[in-house]
């Protein structure tokens, strides 16, 4: 289970080779993209994470009613949370767990590498909440565009990146309402894990980042930061597709140049196949426009599982000088409220329906480890409490529910029928 121990020790120097973290690869080599199809019945979003090393990604269930800040000192915004949410966070990577971490000396206790993050609040990159809005934040470099604004010195308006996504997901219901309330915040200029010296001497790292979401509607937009001014790209037909440099607006003016966007380079025969992140956006661009429409509920996943599943990096594939690959990929039926998560190391891929839970038995914030191999299907009832003890939900036999049939099943007759791949239980 994922507990960590308090202990002082020194600053920790990493190699150049190791640095890399801090400064972001040249090339958008931490690739992810993320692709919405809006067109058909349900509303299906997918995103990819390719990085360097496994930041050992964890799954939280957030119910309604928790006390939320930034994280970024003493004037950040605070909330009280309106809507539960499932989210995937990096942070046991700066927690300091897998190999990773132990090369980079990081850690949240006190005197540790990372101190002063906090391990249920800190890192989500991907989610959705009762309400059908989901979120997914994908690298976009501070050397490819993105630069956070200055901290408000008199408002208590601020917040760290690592807490963006929980402030959509706790907050709004649709796309229209997060973009408004985000810009009554300030997305600060920060570097985490100050206990960590780089080969300059510099201290802490630098992680930019840009932000997707959408909504039961089908509306989408992306949130960039761009020379300290947030940029906003608001539309349910132009921000479907994200990937990472450059910046949102940079690689619409590339997509122009070919045929289907009134350009001269023709397609499919000049569709570029590389791994490079422009490459990836002009492939989903492309793809989305021919997905077909789905027959049944399984079709409806399995259309955007194939389109991102084009831009996924094998693993041991080399990639702008070093390895990169696709750690995992996560789908979001929107309309359903249902988030499918696929750890690539493991054979099998692993959902929850955030209509099947009664939100008033979630005693608290729950995790779950993706990466146990023996995970399948409808994984709610395999959430522990973050002390690693049952989460004793409503509905949750005492035995694992994957050996249950009622794992595969509805439990609304009126979500029966041609769009679901399971029966009524």
């Amino acid at each position: 289970f994922y507990r960590f121990h308090s202990k002082q020790q020194p600053k920790m120097k990493i190699s150049p080779q190791l640095f890399v973290f801090a400064a972001t690869l040249p090339g958008s080599a931490q690739g992810c993209s993320r692709v919405l199809q809006n067109k058909f019945d349900t509303i299906v979003a997918g995103r990819s994470m390719d990085w360097g090393f496994s930041f050992e990604d964890i799954l939280f269930l957030n119910p309604p009613g928790l006390e939320m800040d930034g994280g970024a000192g003493d004037l950040s915004v605070e909330w009280t949370s309106k809507y539960g949410s499932i989210t995937s966070s990096i942070i046991p990577f700066f927690a300091g767990y897998g190999d990773a971490a132990k090369e980079y000396g990081t850690g949240i206790g006190p005197g540790e590498g990372c101190e002063g993050l906090t391990f249920e609040k800190d890192g989500s990159v991907d989610g959705v909440n009762t309400e059908g809005l989901a979120v997914h934040v994908l690298e976009l470099g501070e050397q490819h565009g993105t630069q956070y604004a200055q901290p408000s010195a008199a408002d208590p308006v601020n917040i760290s990146f690592m807490r963006w996504s929980r402030y959509v997901l706790d907050n709004f219901a649709t796309v229209a309402e997060a973009v408004e309330g985000l810009k009554t915040l300030t997305t600060i200029d920060e570097r985490m894990c100050n206990g960590i010296v780089g080969p300059d001497g510099q201290t802490g790292v630098h992680l930019g980042a840009h932000m997707a979401m959408e909504d039961t509607t089908g509306d989408s937009a992306i949130i960039e930061h761009v020379d300290g001014e947030m940029q906003i790209y608001h539309s349910r037909t132009d921000a479907l597709v994200m990937t990472n440099d450059p910046p949102f607006v940079q690689q619409k003016e590339l997509l122009a140049k070919y045929d289907l966007w009134g350009g001269d380079i023709k397609l499919p025969e000049n569709l570029p196949g590389t791994v490079d992140s422009r490459d990836r956006f002009v492939r989903l661009e492309y793809y989305l426009q021919y997905t077909p429409e789905p027959a049944n509920y399984a079709e409806a996943i399995a259309n955007i599982r194939t389109l991102i599943s084009n831009t996924n990096v094998p693993f041991g594939a080399p990639y702008g000088g070093g390895i990169y690959p696709t750690w995992w990929t996560s789908f979001v039926d929107v309309t359903d409220k249902i988030y499918f998560f696929d750890w690539l190391l493991t054979p099998n891929m692993v959902w929850v329906d955030l209509q099947e839970i009664e939100w008033g038995s979630v005693p608290g914030i729950l995790m779950l480890k993706p990466q146990d191999i023996d995970l399948v299907g409808n994984v709610l009832c395999e959430f522990t409490t973050l002390d690693g003890e049952d989460s004793t939900l409503d509905g949750c036999a005492e035995t694992s529910p994957n050996l249950t049939d009622e794992v595969h099943c509805f439990s609304d007759p009126d979500r029966d029928g041609v769009n679901t791949i399971w029966p009524v239980c």
